[in-house]
């Protein structure tokens, strides 16, 4: 599980221009690939814990980036 929170790198709002929104965009493809992976070493019955707070913490990043991915497309 620390390998794949020092493996998330920080975004910076600097949304100057729509190469910030195609980082974004990037990063949540990214995300997802990583969430849908552990979701599929979860178990349906026997669940692990610590990948289940693995797994919320990386949707939580995805829901982050999309909301910036919305502010930087309402920026001019």
């Amino acid at each position: 599980m620390q390998e794949l929170m020092k493996a998330q790198q920080p975004i910076e709002e600097d949304f100057r221009d729509s190469s910030m929104a195609v980082a974004l965009y990037n990063r949540l493809a990214h995300l997802k690939e990583k969430s849908e992976a552990l979701e599929q070493k979860q178990g349906i019955i026997f669940r692990d814990k610590d990948l289940d707070a693995a797994i919320n913490a990386i949707n939580r990043e995805i829901r982050e980036t999309q909301s910036q991915l919305v502010k930087a497309g309402k920026r001019k």
